[in-house]
């Protein structure tokens, strides 16, 4: 019997991402059966939240995450912070990959603006 890999979702952290987009979808879909999920960004370590007052850690990065369904990106609250995240998502096969093809990418709340990219 072939032993399945686990669901795989990916949750994208980048500085001043808003902490209850990241964290709300993390704690709701860690509980599903035979699922991993990452906290994924450019390099693992601490990721500073909105507000510069908490950290998220991200246990994976994005190079290490090549085939994830899906793709969660977390809003942020200003347009630096989307400055921010958009310098992390530049150029990442992860990102690039989910776009070319059939496969779910959910934006968290004011993460909408990445769709103009």
């Amino acid at each position: 019997m072939e032993v399945q890999s686990p669901f795989q979702i990916a949750i994208f952290l980048y500085p001043g991402v808003t902490t209850l987009d990241a964290v709300g979808p993390f704690e709701v879909l860690s509980h599903m059966p035979a699922t991993e999920v990452r906290y994924v960004a450019k390099e693992t370590g601490p990721i500073t939240t909105e507000g510069g007052i908490l950290l998220l850690g991200a246990t994976h990065t994005m190079a290490e995450t090549t085939s994830p369904d899906p793709v969660i990106v977390p809003g942020g609250t200003t347009t630096p912070g989307q400055t921010a995240m958009t310098k992390c998502w530049s150029g990442s096969a992860m990102f690039t990959r989910r776009l070319s093809g059939p496969h779910l990418f959910a934006l968290v709340l004011s993460s909408w603006l990445l769709q103009a990219f």
